[in-house]
């Protein structure tokens, strides 16, 4: 993040959350900690942050945020599917897979609520290639979440209206 990026965030931090005031030495303390994170990234952190929190974000936060909206998931497709096989092998008689994880939702949307340890070389191809597309699928979603929405039109200046109704007509 550049200088310019980071004071942008520190103001929109400070607008936000207005009491207690910045002091120089906390605004400082942001840039420095924040300044080896992509800019664009940390402000569509800022800005989700904004939405939910009720007090000022420790730098952990935002860096958190951060994480979540550019990491991959946590398991990798044949990781994912060793979880499942190991639900299967324990004999999968107690609860279904889990619909917050990953892999469970894959199991579910297979309707694999018992994996076939009879054949699972037929499945697992279907598994895996499931996996790798819920995994972009909720890393896009977690990207999309982070950006602010957008601007009615009826808030904009009348100024930007009045050019959106000529370029309309």
């Amino acid at each position: 993040m550049n200088r310019r990026e980071g004071l942008e965030v520190l103001n929109v931090l400070q607008a936000t959350y207005p009491r207690p005031a910045m002091s120089t030495r906390t605004a400082d303390a942001y840039l420095q900690l924040l300044g080896d994170l992509d800019g664009a990234a940390v402000q569509a952190a800022v800005a989700q942050l904004c939405h939910t929190s009720k007090w000022l974000p420790a730098v952990s936060e935002i860096r958190d945020a951060v994480r979540a909206a550019t990491s991959p998931p946590e398991l990798s497709a044949p990781e994912a599917w060793e979880q499942a096989l190991a639900w299967a092998r324990n004999g999968s008689y107690g609860p279904p897979p889990p619909r917050d994880a990953l892999w469970g939702r894959c199991c579910h949307a297979l309707g694999l609520t018992r994996l076939c340890l009879e054949a699972p070389r037929f499945i697992m191809p279907r598994f895996l290639e499931l996996y790798r597309e819920m995994a972009l699928t909720d890393h896009d979603r977690r990207r999309l979440a982070s950006l602010p929405a957008p601007t009615p039109v009826a808030a904009l200046p009348n100024r930007v209206r009045r050019l959106l109704d000529e370029g309309a007509s």
